[in-house]
């Protein structure tokens, strides 16, 4: 979405569509969602018209740029480098990229931070007490034979262990 020119002369900014953003970025880094209008958005020709020495960086979705242009263009120093942060394939066991001096590789944990993971641990949070709640009702139809559903998960006393901490975060 464009801003307005107001806007755009106030932020002393000007619009640029992809092409020509990426005939004259130095930095190029993509945050946008893996959709079929986005696929293979960063591809050969695209690549093969970015400036001569930039830097492309991928912090979105695997998908979004072709790889094999990529390290081809990596390769032959027509880009001084990339980092990249999703693969189009995961793990990226065997990738070329891994291989390349000029390119910064993570394991895809941008949404990694303490703010999110406190989300995640909330969301199980909530999911826990369900479990627990369902478990008691259980427990007090069935007996002990309720606890014997899932070792482990929930002790007697109704806290969760790491185990199921992970087989819920495992399911988000």
């Amino acid at each position: 979405m464009r801003a307005s020119p107001d806007v755009e002369k106030k932020l002393g900014v000007s619009y640029a569509d992809l092409d020509e953003l990426l005939r004259t970025a130095d930095i190029v880094s993509l945050h946008l969602p893996l959709l079929p209008q986005t696929q293979g958005i960063i591809n050969a020709a695209r690549i093969a018209a970015m400036k001569p020495g930039a830097v492309l960086i991928n912090c979105a979705r695997g998908g979004l740029v072709d790889e094999a242009a990529l390290v081809d263009a990596l390769k032959a120093g027509r880009l001084f480098g990339a980092g990249i942060d999703a693969f189009s394939v995961e793990p990226p066991a065997g990738s070329p990229l891994l291989e390349l001096e000029n390119t910064v590789v993570t394991s895809h944990l941008a949404g990694a931070t303490l703010d999110n993971f406190a989300g995640i641990v909330g969301a199980c949070g909530g999911e826990y007490k369900v479990r627990v709640a369902r478990r008691r009702a259980a427990q007090n139809r069935c007996g002990d034979r309720a606890r014997a559903q899932s070792p482990g998960s929930i002790n007697p006393d109704g806290q969760i262990s790491c185990t199921a901490l992970l087989h819920l975060n495992k399911r988000r």
